[in-house]
């Protein structure tokens, strides 16, 4: 009948009434409900992702922030996306698949500090991820080029090193020969 408002008023109510009589898996049903209806409310999302964390499902409640920064991302809202981000960043640590998680966030929020022209900040997050994944050559290569727009040509010229090598070790000869002269034609200095 048109009275969004008021079913989202019930239906929170009604969720709200099973958080109360300690019946967690059903308001936790009835949230997702809602935000189907409402899927940018902060305060529905915020709730349901409390109540997931309650029930020990920390890796559903990591997805719901996912999922509300990346709605935020898509309106441009930037900011609030990274914010969002970096509290999810901080549930990972209660997660068992913590690794997967961080390496996830961790390229969303480089992503974000790359539009926003933070290069020192997107370097510390690719920092964090060659942590993670410290064989990956494609994480390699760009933390070298980022060194190298941030004037840190030191690091650069060892992040190329090692790209290089990792390259090698994987039989990719001919890709580290094509990488060091894109980097040579880039870099002439």
């Amino acid at each position: 009948e048109g009275q969004q408002t008021e079913a989202l008023q019930k239906y929170l109510l009604v969720a709200r009434l099973y958080t109360l009589r300690g019946e967690r898996v059903q308001a936790i049903s009835l949230l997702q409900r809602v935000l189907k209806i409402a899927p940018m409310d902060l305060d529905i999302r915020n709730q349901l992702i409390n109540l997931l964390v309650s029930e020990g499902r920390v890796d559903d409640a990591i997805q719901q922030k996912l999922d509300l920064a990346r709605a935020n991302y898509q309106l441009a809202d930037l900011d609030t996306a990274h914010k969002i981000y970096k509290s999810a960043m901080r549930l990972v640590q209660e997660s068992s698949h913590s690794r997967r998680w961080a390496f996830k966030i961790l390229q969303q929020l480089t992503d974000i500090d790359m539009q926003r022209l933070d290069l020192r900040q997107a370097v510390r997050v690719y920092e964090q991820i060659r942590s993670l994944e410290p064989d990956d050559i494609g994480i390699s290569s760009q933390l070298a080029d980022l060194y190298f727009r941030t004037g840190q040509d030191a690091q650069a010229v060892a992040e190329v090193e090692k790209t290089v090598n990792l390259m090698e070790k994987s039989g990719q000869r001919q890709e580290a020969i094509d990488f060091l002269n894109q980097q040579l034609s880039e870099r002439p200095q």
